[in-house]
């Protein structure tokens, strides 16, 4: 069959020169089909039925709605095989394929190139190509609020953008439209703004049909629409930043500052305190352990001290005893009102020797940070003050590969460098530390943005793998593939898997962290006078998780 193939209407001379350099001839006309090739919708009207007891089959290969594949399979199904090609525009330049599958057909498929076949249904290929174009639009957006949040925080963009591509927040997406958006480019090559919005219209249609909510999707198609309106319909995708720009008189541009990813480990303090030995704690706390720190640490949960004893650790019975005579102290509690507590209530900071410094882990907001840094020295006592908030989760805090974000004095950076390091430096990757210029509050600021972009990311992983499985599409193969493509982020590759193992236990991160992480964005963005469409819609499906009993669960649920 495969030997030659025919086209209906004027031949695509793409098509044409994929199959000649493969070899099979091409023919611009019908008579007696056997394999037919039709690279749009229209050109199908003059496809004559089949001739009876023959076997032929019709190769749709292209951008199809899935509206159009369901027509033609109505229309021309009884006569011919349909089969389904639809190209994915990730770093792999994939195919997928759907439909009528067989030998015969291999020769032309591997004209198109890399390929994999999901299924007997012929729409399932152009319902993961519009998945994947959904995601790539959202994740765009969502990039663009994201850069525009850390700009008003006073983040240098350049610095934020090499940031957030190695964390949990980092998305095709953000990589390749990421450097427009900091240029202000206008480039009309690749995804449009008016494609994108035809891509989530026709998605938003889809999700109606099996009554999907997709508030994601759909506030995304909303500032689609206003980047129309502002004359970008005809503009790459990147273009969207722009809304924020002119929306929060936001300037994206990077401003030349310079992040230090500092190499030289300075001597390990004699001592160190670690306050916080919960499902990150504990693992940070072993790690410094191994790399032959002298670590006390203290929990308000006894059984996690007891846990930390069996380890090698030195376990105190109270906050004082943990931070006496401690060169570093370590804060991996949940917020800021527990790191408040835990240094001026229960009297951590006064029981300090002067010169030390408080490394403050956790993710709280910049202006918390700055707060509680001002608090510190207004206690007079020669303390100094890091924030260095953390992304990487349970797994790699256990193995010391976190990435850290820290910010404060040069002088407190270089007290506490020897510790941030070895959490850090797995494999000797320094490169996993960032110390942010412009002082205490930007660390937090970065990992406020990578927070934004991680929270956002769950949500509009559920809702296309949603999607995908109203239309019955293999799960697993389907999420496979789709992290080879211009849809991939690191949170669909990680909570789009647990999404799909079932409910998580124990979790290792709950709906009610993110639902805190959340909040913490979209009150420091009103706090910035930033428009933060996108965090305001993941928030609120947080918090209906919350409302639902899944507070508990894992935030995958």
């Amino acid at each position: 069959m495969a030997g030659y193939v025919t086209f209906v209407g004027p031949p695509d001379e793409k098509v044409k020169h994929l199959l000649k350099s493969a070899g099979i001839l091409t023919f611009g006309t019908v008579t007696e089909p056997k394999l037919v090739i039709a690279t749009n919708e229209s050109v199908l009207q003059g496809l004559p039925q089949r001739v009876a007891g023959s076997s032929a089959c019709v190769v749709l290969y292209g951008r199809f709605t899935v509206a159009s594949v369901e027509k033609i399979v109505k229309e021309h199904g009884k006569d011919y095989n349909i089969t389904v090609v639809s190209s994915l525009h990730g770093p792999e330049q994939l195919n997928v394929v759907s439909g009528y599958h067989a030998a015969e057909l291999n020769s032309v498929l591997n004209a198109f190139g890399k390929h994999e076949y999901l299924g007997s249904n012929p729409v399932w290929a152009a319902m993961l190509s519009l998945t994947e174009r959904h995601l790539y639009a959202v994740q765009t957006i969502l990039a663009a609020e994201s850069l525009a949040i850390g700009a008003k925080a006073g983040l240098d963009t350049q610095i934020l953008y090499d940031a957030i591509c190695g964390v949990a927040g980092s998305s095709w997406a953000l990589k390749s439209c990421g450097p427009d958006m900091l240029h202000a480019s206008e480039s009309t090559a690749g995804v449009t703004v008016e494609a994108a919005l035809a891509d989530l219209t026709e998605s938003c249609l889809s999700a109606k049909t099996y009554a999907l909510q997709m508030p994601l999707a759909s506030m995304s198609r909303q500032l689609l629409v206003t980047a129309g309106s502002l004359g970008l319909a005809r503009k790459n995708i990147a273009a969207v930043a722009k809304v924020y720009s002119q929306l929060g008189h936001i300037c994206l541009a990077p401003t030349g500052s310079k992040s230090s990813q500092l190499a030289t480990c300075t001597a390990k303090p004699n001592k160190v305190a670690f306050i916080g030995l919960g499902a990150m704690g504990l693992g940070m706390a072993n790690v410094l352990l191994q790399a032959g720190f002298n670590v006390h640490g203290f929990d308000v949960y006894p059984p996690s001290i007891d846990k930390f004893i069996a380890m090698g650790g030195k376990g105190s019975s109270n906050i004082a005893e943990a931070v006496k005579g401690a060169e570093v102290v370590v804060l991996m509690v949940v917020n800021a009102v527990q790191a408040a507590d835990v240094l001026f209530r229960l009297g951590a900071a006064n029981a300090m020797s002067p010169g030390a410094v408080i490394c403050l882990m956790s993710t709280v907001s910049p202006s918390a940070a700055i707060e509680l840094d001002a608090k510190v020295q207004a206690l007079g006592l020669g303390l100094g003050f890091i924030d260095c908030p953390v992304s990487g989760g349970t797994s790699r805090a256990a193995i010391g590969d976190l990435t850290i974000l820290a910010s404060g004095r040069d002088k407190d950076v270089t007290t506490a460098l020897a510790v941030l390091q070895a959490l850090s430096g797995a494999k000797g990757n320094n490169s996993n530390l960032f110390v942010v210029d412009g002082g205490v509050g930007k660390g937090s600021a970065v990992k406020l943005v990578n927070q934004h972009l991680a929270a956002t990311q769950i949500i509009s992983t559920a809702e296309a793998l949603a999607l995908v499985a109203e239309q019955g599409i293999p799960l697993k193969h389907a999420h496979t593939i789709l992290q080879r493509s211009a849809g991939n982020s690191w949170m669909l590759g990680d909570r789009g898997g647990k999404m799909l193992a079932g409910l998580i236990t124990p979790p290792t991160s709950t709906v009610t962290i993110f639902v805190k992480d959340a909040s913490i964005v979209v009150d420091e963005a009103q706090l910035l006078g930033v428009p933060a469409f996108m965090a305001v819609t993941a928030q609120q499906q947080f918090i209906a998780g919350v409302a639902r009993g899944w507070g508990g669960h894992d935030d995958s649920r």
